[in-house]
């Protein structure tokens, strides 16, 4: 279901490409009892090769896939605020979400900490795990 402002608006959030901005709506889907938050670029407001940003993952064009990852790092993380959210954990999966650590440091910059700072903050509350690692272990695991 997409998700609205209290005026009824599609509620978005804003991230900067080179040389432009791209706007993502926030839409909301119940798996079970917990909510899953997506981002669609598909939007007239942005440039058709924007509009196809969120409409596939795993691109082999790496302009496309490192425009994906810096949508989903900094744009997921505006999204989680602006519904509210503030995390004492934050889970990345594979590098999709690589940006997301920059965009939280330059949270705690603009609140007036220093960059070791906010690194060292950043860093204290990120999980990281890999659909990769995780095969190979179960396979040596399993083979011997």
């Amino acid at each position: 279901m997409p998700l609205l402002t209290e005026t009824g608006a599609p509620l978005t959030v804003s991230v900067e490409l080179p040389g432009r901005d791209v706007l993502v709506r926030l839409w909301e889907v119940h798996v079970g009892r917990v909510p899953l938050y997506l981002l669609d670029a598909n939007l007239p407001e942005n440039a058709p090769p924007d509009r196809a940003l969120t409409a596939r993952l795993y691109s082999s064009d790496l302009d496309l896939r490192i425009s994906q990852e810096i949508l989903l790092g900094i744009g997921g993380v505006r999204a989680l605020r602006k519904l509210g959210f503030s995390p004492n954990v934050w889970h990345m999966n594979e590098g999709h979400s690589a940006f997301m650590v920059l965009e939280r440091i330059r949270e705690f910059i603009k609140a007036g900490h220093s960059f070791q700072q906010a690194s060292d903050w950043v860093h204290a509350c990120n999980v990281f795990t890999t659909h990769t690692r995780c095969r190979q272990a179960t396979t040596s695991f399993l083979s011997g």
